[in-house]
């Protein structure tokens, strides 16, 4: 630029300040990007306005250096340089990933002095946190600052972090922000609807003339899974029907894969079997993964003291049946084990009668293995039978790793199979005895014919080893000798040459010392 005489302008600067967001290296960008941005605030003949400071803000949050970014902050109070709704969700986002940081993978153990720290780290961030939101709603209701929906989740994503009462203030904030108020909390843990004070500022804030209306916050997706993750952790599952109808029925919020998978976590803790069947009929077929079947058939096993969990067990592997995906394994033996598990619903509704609980029980476990063997057979297929033909490796551990599902199901079918009709051939009819055994016998026959195929490829694969090693040993001795051999016919040769006769007896033709 300096050759074509070409000044920076406004925009070259943020193009800058976002490279150095990029950068692979965000340490030396970020030495970098201060020292341009201090440049320009003292002798720059451009002076940099908001959209500068956000791009600074984001080269400090993606180093996680929270000192450089306040003291980045502290140039803000010109109005050209005046935070806006991202200058303060790129705080909140910085300050909740420098804290909100497990054990990692290599240093797996945490001590108790670690965690308390890290705990006490968190508590300190949230009460940072909650002075600057103070400021964040003032601004908001004099009319110079604009609240979004993801200025909303990235304060509310730092009272997540907390205790009860930090995580309870969420419903206030989105009441606060997005007018939608909360539930009555009337009867939940014994107490009249708690209003977390934790988020409250002063109203009396007085507004200069002609400043805009206050404008709320719209919700969408990002909030809604915010707001179920809350009522999962304060177990106040009860409200999470209000709150999805808010959003989707007033708001026309559309529901994505993760809100599902938020409710249906929502189902789980509250052992809402009914809620978590009729959510997963009601899902869109495109949007359907394993996860979600998964995590309904998780709720039903937690419900297991509810009489209709394996009915809506059952209508979760109905709906999962008229998916073209394969059928999840994992689904197929949890819904095995509601089966087994309903035998304690029915041991509490019959304490008197055990010989009718265990007809009943019987008769679960019997219409259950004649739902599951459709599916059953259809990953057998899939994974066992007719295995993909592919050189990927990560496709061929997927595919081992299925298989083991498979075969582990068998087993435990095979052992139902067993309980049926060694214990309570007599709970059952002649028709369904008759139809068990042949499949029984092929379970059986499957399994053996598993682990015969994999015993022989164990052995195949030691052979193929001890002939290698045989091989290498064989090559490493043959080397040997060969060695030995060239030692000593190069030896023998200068033995030969050796005598104790003179070199001038040797060679009497030629005479020493002629030139």
């Amino acid at each position: 630029m300096k050759k074509r005489a070409q000044q920076p302008n406004a925009q070259t600067f943020t193009i800058i300040f976002r490279g150095c967001a990029k950068s692979e290296h965000p340490k030396l960008a970020l030495g970098e990007a201060v020292k341009i941005y201090q440049n320009m605030l003292s002798v720059g003949r451009v002076k940099p306005n908001t959209i500068h400071l956000n791009a600074v803000l984001q080269v400090c949050a993606k180093v996680g250096d929270l000192e450089s970014m306040f003291s980045i902050l502290a140039s803000s109070n010109n109005p050209l340089r005046s935070p806006n709704n991202l200058t303060y969700t790129t705080i909140f986002n910085a300050m909740r990933m420098k804290v909100d940081k497990g054990p990692t993978e290599k240093n797996s153990f945490e001590s108790r002095a670690d965690r308390e720290k890290r705990d006490r780290e968190k508590q300190d961030t949230i009460k940072r946190a909650k002075t600057i939101w103070e400021e964040v709603i003032s601004r908001w209701r004099a009319g110079s600052l604009i609240i979004d929906e993801e200025l909303v989740c990235a304060m509310g994503r730092i009272l997540l972090m907390g205790g009860y009462d930090d995580v309870d203030a969420i419903e206030s904030l989105i009441e606060q922000t997005m007018m939608i108020s909360r539930a009555n909390n009337k009867g939940l843990s014994g107490r009249e609807g708690t209003e977390s004070t934790a988020l409250e500022t002063r109203r009396s804030i007085i507004k200069a003339p002609g400043a805009p209306a206050i404008t709320h916050a719209l919700p969408g997706n990002n909030s809604l899974s915010m707001v179920l993750e809350a009522l999962e952790k304060t177990r106040r599952t009860t409200k999470a029907i209000k709150y999805w109808n808010v959003f989707t029925l007033h708001y026309k919020v559309i529901p994505d894969a993760e809100n599902w998978v938020r409710a249906f976590r929502v189902f789980q803790c509250g052992k809402n079997s009914g809620r978590a069947s009729v959510a997963l009929r009601a899902m869109p077929r495109e949007m359907l993964t394993h996860k979600h079947v998964r995590l309904a058939m998780k709720t039903c096993l937690r419900d297991n003291l509810n009489k209709s969990a394996l009915d809506n067990a059952t209508a979760i592997l109905e709906t999962m049946g008229q998916t073209p995906s394969i059928p999840d394994v994992q689904s197929l033996r949890i819904y095995l084990q509601i089966a087994h598990a309903s035998k304690r619903s029915l041991e509490n509704e019959a304490k008197h009668n055990g010989t009718d609980s265990m007809n009943a029980w019987a008769k679960n476990l019997a219409a259950a293995l004649e739902h599951l063997f459709g599916p059953y057979q259809v990953v057998a297929k899939k994974y066992v039978i007719d295995p993909p033909n592919t050189n990927n490796t990560k496709i061929l551990e997927r595919v081992q790793s299925s298989k083991l599902e498979v075969v582990v199901l068998a087993r435990k079918m095979c052992a139902a199979y067993d309980i049926l009709t060694n214990t309570h051939a007599a709970s059952l009819t002649a028709a369904q005895l008759a139809k068990m055994k042949p499949r029984h016998a092929g379970l059986t026959r499957f399994i053996n014919d598993y682990y015969e195929k994999e015993h022989l490829g164990e052995q195949v694969g030691r052979q193929k080893d001890v002939q290698d090693n045989k091989s290498k040993q064989g090559s490493v001795e043959s080397n040997k000798y060969k060695q030995r051999d060239y030692i000593k016919c190069n030896q023998s040769r200068r033995w030969e040459d050796i005598d104790e006769r003179g070199f001038e007896h040797k060679f009497p033709s030629r005479e020493i010392g002629a030139f």
